[in-house]
């Protein structure tokens, strides 16, 4: 009876998990990484035509500056790739167009899962100001327990010194009708919890064999959607 009562909530969830592997930045920036700003550690990955000796990655340190060949240390923390790309054209005396710039490695900032993910939590680089649908999305989607009504993202201001912030993200909203509200646009150190269902807690203490029942009553409402 439990099951049943719980069935609305399963069949949804084939729904949402198709609607989350095809969305694409529902909010947000087009490319996070574009505004992403850069910092130590991060590691720039530097393109400067026919000058091999400027070209390769470079760690920025902790002075927030990169090395290149015999210049001066060049600073380049609190700058978007374009920026440092400016930059670094502008200090070399050459055309814009013959430097590129990307960040090769994000090392400065993170965000966290917790909760229905593997291990206690889960640290992803953060890479720019993306959505909550979109770090899902880079993080491989909602593991099977997760509870898709039940998705929350606490803001912890510990720098700032100001009360944490929660907000809750309605998740069939955002991919099944369109409504973007509560999306949230994540900054750095930002806590995104995934609750589990109630189903799921339940099935971690009945005997094995009626997992096995379940999930093959869970595959077969899934083929029906």
């Amino acid at each position: 009876m439990l099951f049943a009562a719980m069935a609305g909530c399963a069949t949804n969830r084939p729904r949402v998990d198709s609607a989350l592997r095809a969305s694409r930045s529902l909010d947000g920036p087009a490319s996070p990484a574009a505004v992403y700003t850069v910092a130590c550690p991060d590691i720039l990955d530097v393109q400067v035509r026919d000058q091999p000796e400027w070209t390769g990655p470079h760690e920025i340190g902790p002075d927030g500056c990169i090395p290149l060949a015999d210049l001066s240390p060049l600073h380049v923390e609190g700058l978007t790739p374009t920026e440092v790309t400016r930059r670094i054209a502008a200090a070399l005396h050459l055309p814009r167009a013959d430097v590129g710039v990307r960040v090769a490695a994000y090392r400065s900032r993170q965000v966290f899962l917790f909760g229905q993910v593997e291990g206690p939590e889960r640290t992803l680089a953060y890479q720019g100001p993306e959505t909550v649908v979109d770090l899902l999305r880079r993080a491989g989607g909602l593991p099977p327990g997760a509870d898709f009504r039940s998705v929350s993202v606490v803001r912890p201001h510990v720098a700032a010194g100001h009360r944490p912030e929660v907000f809750t993200l309605d998740l069939a909203a955002v991919l099944l009708r369109g409504d973007s509200k509560s999306n949230v646009i994540l900054q750095p150190d930002d806590q995104v919890y995934l609750a589990e269902t109630p189903q799921y807690s339940m099935l971690k203490w009945l005997p094995e064999w009626m997992h096995l029942r379940e999930g093959s009553r869970q595959r077969a409402a899934g083929s029906g959607q």
